[in-house]
């Protein structure tokens, strides 16, 4: 298998980790902060926990999946740009999924794996240029 298609099934299947990480961990999250009076500092500590977790997970799953085929600074780079930019691509896509049309525009479709399917691939697509992008910067340094 040619490298280009190995990243791109490593960033395919982290983004599936973190986005099912997220969705599951925010859905079990969200049953504490229906609290009238409003978040405490644990809850939002909770609560942004609950959303970095997964794909930090992900990030180090994808830091030693890289490591055999590719340098130690390589596959860092790809890792931390992971880290830094799904969070970022699981919000454009939770607001991008409220659209007419989008997966959640059916009734009952809260977390569906077409919705989890349709977000894992939206968030590993950019991040799939952006690692080729950071590799590639840290091979000519």
């Amino acid at each position: 298998m040619r490298n280009t298609l190995r990243v791109l099934m490593i960033l395919l299947g982290a983004s599936l980790l973190a986005a099912t990480g997220t969705f599951v961990s925010v859905l079990a999250e969200s049953g504490y902060y229906s609290a009238p009076g409003g978040l405490a500092t644990w809850q939002t500590l909770g609560m942004a926990l609950a959303v970095l977790l997964p794909p930090g997970l992900a990030a180090w799953r994808i830091l030693r999946k890289l490591q055999p085929r590719y340098t130690r600074r390589e596959a860092r780079a790809a890792s931390i740009t992971f880290a830094l930019i799904t969070p970022m691509m699981l919000w454009v896509v939770l607001a991008v999924s409220e659209f007419p049309g989008g997966p959640t525009d059916r009734p009952g479709a809260i977390l569906t794996m077409e919705l989890i399917g349709a977000t894992a691939l939206i968030a590993a697509l950019p991040n799939y240029v952006s690692c080729f992008f950071v590799m590639w910067l840290a091979r000519q340094g």
